[in-house]
């Protein structure tokens, strides 16, 4: 189950991965966070985008300048 979701107030992109319930988040850098179950497996990767560079930005979801100016 994947469901992707995208809050504009946040500006954070939200990748939800399974129905488990969250016990831990682990920050992963910068504006990345992993949501994990007690299981340990992950359930959800949320990443800012306003904590990351353009060039990161661009590499991850392919936006151009225009799109990135409208993104911050």
């Amino acid at each position: 189950m994947l469901s992707v979701t995208y809050d504009p107030e946040a500006k954070a992109l939200h990748l939800k991965l399974s129905e488990n319930r969250v016990t831990k988040t682990i920050p992963l850098g910068e504006g990345k966070y992993l949501d994990v179950a007690e299981s340990g497996k992950a359930v959800a990767l949320e990443i800012i985008f306003s904590s990351m560079t353009d060039e990161a930005l661009r590499a991850l979801i392919g936006l151009n300048d225009e799109e990135l100016k409208l993104l911050r």
